[in-house]
């Protein structure tokens, strides 16, 4: 659940946009407990999961608070929908993973997915595999048979991008399904 309600929507061809409100307004000072004075919305734009074919954004109206007897400021708290400063929303970072690892959708094919540029969906996609899998205490768990594999890629200006990958060969010796991903370091670069 993203914390936000839809309020409006538009569809055409080429995208869809929702507009959306939290759904929970913040506008309780958090100092003394007021009753805040709102002072308009803020427009933020994310890029959510796609409509169909059709690429999908957010276009969430954040409203804005001022407490007259604390002189604080602050907006609608939107970390149920999306990180602070993101691009993406949560429900677009979960269908770009499974795009990426379930579906073996390429980047570019996210991206385009998303209506974001390539950079933005494999930043997103990084971030979001990092913070549900590398970061997992629990992913070694069951692992029994592993494998390391490099891959080198020759189609670079500057010379060739190897990486080396560790595998869980668990699954593919007991039948159960396909190998997967343990760790990825970074690509790095030697000069070819």
């Amino acid at each position: 659940m993203l914390g936000l309600t839809v309020t409006g929507q538009r569809i055409d061809a080429r995208r869809a946009v929702l507009e959306c409100r939290v759904i929970d307004p913040d506008d309780c000072c958090h100092e003394c407990g007021d009753r805040a004075r709102s002072l308009g919305t803020q427009s933020r734009y994310l890029a959510h999961e796609p409509f169909g074919c059709r690429p999908t954004t957010l276009l969430v109206r954040v409203r804005r608070y001022q407490c007259e007897p604390c002189n604080r400021y602050w907006a609608d708290d939107l970390r149920a929908a999306a990180e602070p400063r993101a691009k993406v929303s949560r429900g677009g970072l979960a269908w770009a993973l499974k795009a990426l690892v379930v579906d073996h959708l390429s980047v570019s094919r996210i991206a385009a997915g998303l209506g974001v540029a390539w950079n933005t969906a494999n930043d997103a996609v990084l971030s979001e595999g990092h913070r549900q899998l590398i970061n997992d205490p629990t992913r070694f768990h069951g692992v029994a048979v592993i494998g390391v594999d490099e891959h080198v890629w020759r189609h670079t200006r500057r010379g060739d991008n190897y990486v080396t990958v560790i595998i869980d060969l668990t699954p593919v010796r007991d039948k159960t399904g396909p190998a997967r991903l343990l760790v990825a370091p970074r690509v790095s670069w030697r000069p070819g």
